[in-house]
Formats: structure tokens, C-alpha cells, sequence
């Protein structure tokens, strides 16, 4: 994980973190749910004025291979 700290003289440090793994491996916790690459709705629908919320995805450790069609 990377962070910048803005000091009083205008100075831009950049830090990197680390986070140690107690459990080792893949960890959820430290991965938030974020907006994935599914349309949640369509052009159609939007463009009349319904809102809708995107679908979220999270990280697992299991490898998700998709198959072609």
C-alpha cells in the first residue's frame, strides 16, 4: 500500500506500507468490496431516469477462470 503525507513546506513524501499477514496467504478483510465490470443497468434505462446502484465485486483468493463462449 502506498500513501503521500503533504508536510507544512510543501515537501510530497511518498510511503509505502506494508500490512503484516497473521493469517498468512490472502486475507478479505483488507479488500473492499468495489464497483465491478457489470453493467448494472442499461443505456435504455438510465436514459429514462432510473438510478441504479453498481454492482459490487470483491477479491477472494480462488482463481475465477470464465470460459468462452
Amino acid at each position: 500500500m502506498r500513501a503521500v503525507r503533504i508536510t507544512n513546506t510543501g515537501k510530497a513524501d511518498v510511503l509505502a506500507m506494508r500490512i503484516p499477514s497473521k493469517v498468512g496467504g490472502f486475507n478479505e478483510e483488507y479488500y473492499p468490496a468495489f464497483p465491478g465490470n457489470e453493467a448494472s443497468s442499461t443505456a435504455e434505462a438510465w436514459c429514462n431516469g432510473n438510478d441504479v446502484d453498481a454492482k459490487l465485486m470483491k477479491l477472494t483468493a480462488q482463481k475465477v477462470v470464465k470460459q468462452k463462449k
